[in-house]
């Protein structure tokens, strides 16, 4: 959280005088370099963020802004006041918990220039013309322990919301940056478990679908434990059918195939094409990243695909350190490993996937290793490894970014290491794959027979041990077995639908943590669904014959 003395500082510094514009600071820009994470820009009646964008920050202009309306009775370097705003929705006045910004705005009162200001918010909807709203405004100090303590508020009278009055010539006067102020609405939600900072509290995951996800399909957690040989087909067919109603989304993609690389994907690279299309069409309306490079090599091509990977990822831009990963995963991939892109050997082999984000990026990347020799079609692998920078690409633009093993944003940490336990990390690629992948339901039940010899790490599969593992694992933790995942995904497929399980990632970007994204998805606690899950996965694998 920030504390309110940055922005004591951060005004005295910026403003100077109260009437007159500081030249001490760069005029903020829309899509200008900013260097504040959360804080806001005004300038020529716009409202900005600073926002994450790449490995840059940038001011975000902002196109649901109320701004005015009353004077607050603030001026630069008051830590004591603040404003929360309420819209009058349906019948009552509803709290906006988003932070407010003040400029120090004379001319909202002449008679007291001194002491006036003008209050902004940023909303992430369009606010309707007509709408009431008023500014809820009070004083706050300290609670002697750390906190904060507020007095009771008093509401402003109610002003008319218009486009119009949005463009008032007052607005327009004061260019400033300032930190954002919470009101103690938005001060509760940013210190619940699992938040940061204020600014936070405003931050919205795009989100294709509406929560919580109705339970009026054949399937529900209710009645699953009567159904579960159903689920496999259930399953299978919501795909398909978001696959075929949803608006195609294709992320611009390069695809890299080694000099003497044969790609192990029936119908070769128009086929790896086509499955990236169906993955990019499941996930529309969800974040993805605006470029994707894919590369493709066997042992012999490897030293090309580093040079090939090094080459585009300097000519995008991306800072040096951003091939760290991706170079290691490629040479892991070959056993023996590959050192440096230099050591071969006649006996070296390749095979395997890895799919993720940019280091500081919004762009993502896939390694995809070939064997020496043809094993399989391995189609299900591509939209697998895809899936995975989609689970990444839902941290784009959020303010909760980080990076586990040093500064800046890198979303492969979010999505795995800092938010979700394997077993979903893994599993909803492994099931959500198969699908993508296969578009007749037989070969899909082909490949979910390959679930159970590949499981390890438990000492059974009673129901007891599955709930254990499911409600137990943290975020990080090494995996036993993500196929136990993807029969769980599977389960959350029949229930809720593919798009369902996007979102947990995508709550996860507005910082929530796993167990409330759950719960605000499903309408049940993520105990007592692990509880049920657990029971339907063990009777699958009593004969692991699961169709």
């Amino acid at each position: 959280m920030r504390k309110f003395s940055i922005l004591a500082l951060l005004t005295l510094l910026i403003f100077g005088s109260q009437t007159t514009p500081t030249l001490a600071f760069v005029k903020p820009v829309p899509n200008g370099e900013c260097s504040n994470l959360g804080y806001f820009g005004i300038a020529d009646g716009k409202m900005m963020t600073c926002v994450q964008s790449g490995s840059k920050m940038l001011w975000k202009l902002e196109s649901n802004v109320i701004a005015g309306g009353h004077c607050s009775w603030w001026v630069p370097g008051d830590t004591s006041t603040w404003a929360e705003l309420q819209l009058f929705l349906n019948g009552s006045w509803k709290t906006q918990l988003y932070p407010i910004a003040f400029t120090p705005g004379p001319s909202c009162d002449r008679a007291n220039k001194s002491r006036s200001s003008i209050p902004w918010i940023a909303l992430p909807n369009k606010i309707a013309e007509g709408t009431k709203f008023r500014w809820l405004k009070g004083k706050s100090g300290s609670d002697g322990h750390g906190g904060r303590a507020f007095a009771e508020a008093y509401a402003d009278p109610t002003v008319v919301y218009s486009s119009k009055a949005m463009k008032s010539p007052s607005l327009k006067l004061y260019t400033a940056i300032v930190a954002p102020i919470e009101g103690p609405h938005v001060y509760a939600i940013s210190h619940k478990a699992g938040a940061t900072t204020s600014t936070q509290a405003g931050f919205k995951a795009p989100n294709p679908i509406s929560l919580p996800v109705p339970q009026n399909g054949s399937i529900t957690f209710s009645n699953v434990l009567d159904h579960i040989s159903e689920i496999p087909q259930v399953a299978w067919q919501r795909v398909q059918d978001i696959i075929s109603s949803n608006t195609p989304s294709d992320v611009p993609t390069d695809i890299f195939l080694g000099p003497t690389t044969r790609l192990d994907v029936a119908g070769g690279v128009s086929a790896f094409q086509a499955i990236l299309h169906r993955d990019q069409r499941l996930w529309s309306g969800f974040s993805q990243s605006p470029y994707y490079s894919v590369y493709i090599y066997n042992a012999h091509d490897e030293p090309w695909a580093e040079n090939k990977l090094t080459t585009v990822f300097k000519s995008k831009g991306y800072e040096s350190g951003a091939t760290a990963g991706p170079l290691n995963s490629m040479r892991n991939a070959c056993k023996p490993a590959v050192v440096n892109g230099k050591t071969m050997s006649a006996n070296t082999n390749c095979q395997g996937g890895n799919s993720g984000a940019v280091l500081n990026s919004n762009d993502s990347h896939m390694e995809f290793a070939q064997p020496n020799v043809y094993q399989k079609d391995y189609s299900e692998i591509v939209a697998h490894e895809y899936i995975h920078a989609v689970q990444a690409a839902q941290w784009i633009n959020s303010p909760y970014c980080k990076n586990a093993s040093g500064g800046g944003c890198f979303r492969s940490d979010m999505a795995n290491r800092l938010f979700s336990s394997c077993w979903i990390y893994e599993g909803q690629p492994v099931v959500i794959g198969f699908m993508v992948a296969k578009t007749e339901y037989q070969s899909y039940l082909d490949l979910r027979q390959n679930w159970a010899p590949s499981i390890t790490g438990l000492p059974d599969f009673t129901a007891a041990t599955i709930r254990k593992y499911l409600f137990e694992s943290q975020a990080g933790a090494s995996c036993k077995g993500p196929e136990i995942g993807a029969a769980a995904v599977e389960a959350l497929i029949a229930i809720g639908g593919p798009q369902a399980t996007m979102s947990i990632f995508a709550l996860g970007a507005e910082g929530q943590n796993f167990e409330t994204a759950f719960q605000n998805i499903y309408g049940i606690s993520w105990s007592d669904a692990s509880t049920i899950l657990s029971r339907v996965i063990a009777a699958e694998y009593i004969n692991f014959t699961p169709h």
